[in-house]
């Protein structure tokens, strides 16, 4: 029987969510469970030396109160890779193939949603460049600073920080980067 407060409680929108909350795994660390992902050309044949990155989550809760999981592992010769992940959380997972002729990198698509334990094949279909961008204006924000650059993917996902050029070109490498953060020397963001 649930009590009649806790039944009004999960009617509203925040009690749901407080709900959702109690309901995480409280009971120490999780065991984590091992993950396989195979790394292929748009022939099917192996990317050797490519990086996968896993990023896990609960997205339902939203980024900041959701726990979070993300690892980087390079696939061997056979474009094989292996993490150990978190059961209980909704991953995504991307490859990015060494650097070619002019700096290019086949890159898959994002792949999700999957738990601990999948076997995952990311298929790299584009070559992509990393990209330059000129960051203007960071010198009126130095009272901030020294400021921090750093490129993000949707949630859940992954942060690269970004070094500035001395001429303020950000190179951006590739990978499914949608915002650049700007964050002060303390790491907040800018705004």
């Amino acid at each position: 029987m649930i009590p009649c407060m806790l039944v009004r409680a999960a009617s509203s929108g925040l009690g749901c969510l407080l709900l959702a909350v109690a309901a995480l795994p409280q009971d120490g660390p999780a065991v984590r469970r091992a993950t396989f992902v195979r790394v292929v050309d748009r022939d099917g044949g192996p990317v050797a030396g490519a990086v996968v990155t896993l990023a896990g989550g609960l997205p339902h809760l939203g980024g900041e109160l959701a726990p979070a999981d993300t690892q980087q592992v390079a696939a061997d010769a056979r474009g094989r890779a292996s993490a150990k992940l978190l059961p209980g959380l909704c991953y995504v997972a991307w490859a990015v193939g060494p650097a070619a002729a002019g700096q290019q990198c086949w890159m898959s698509p994002v792949a999700g949603w999957f738990g601990a334990g999948a076997v995952v094949e990311l298929r790299c279909h584009t070559p992509v460049a990393p990209r330059a961008l000129q960051c203007r204006g960071a010198e009126a924000w130095q009272s901030s600073g020294p400021l921090q650059f750093v490129a993000l993917t949707p949630y859940p996902g992954a942060e690269v920080d970004l070094v500035p050029e001395p001429d303020g070109t950000l190179l951006l490498p590739p990978g499914p980067f949608t915002v650049i953060e700007v964050r002060t020397r303390e790491g907040a963001p800018l705004f």
